[in-house]
């Protein structure tokens, strides 16, 4: 749960921006072991991660859908067409 501006060996990616920035599982041995962080390509793991874990990353997703409410500051659009976020 350190922050680092290098990327390292025991962050899993789980998803990307498509413009260099990772969500990653932080699996570094500590207290903080598991949690969801953002990695930004220019300032690295420079903010306090978003979730403790992967399952409250997943609960916080699915009431946001339920509820309509945004997470992490996105919100999420269902049409017809497709899904995607805002």
């Amino acid at each position: 749960g350190s922050l680092t501006e290098s990327w390292l060996r025991s962050f899993v990616p789980i998803g990307e921006d498509g413009c260099g920035n990772s969500l990653f599982v932080d699996l570094r041995p500590g207290d903080e072991r598991g949690c969801i962080a953002d990695f930004d390509k220019v300032e690295g793991f420079a903010c306090r991660p978003y979730w403790s874990s992967v399952t409250a990353m997943l609960t916080e997703i699915v009431a946001g859908l339920e509820n309509n409410h945004a997470v992490v500051g996105c919100r999420w659009v269902i049409d017809a067409e497709r899904v995607h976020g805002e």
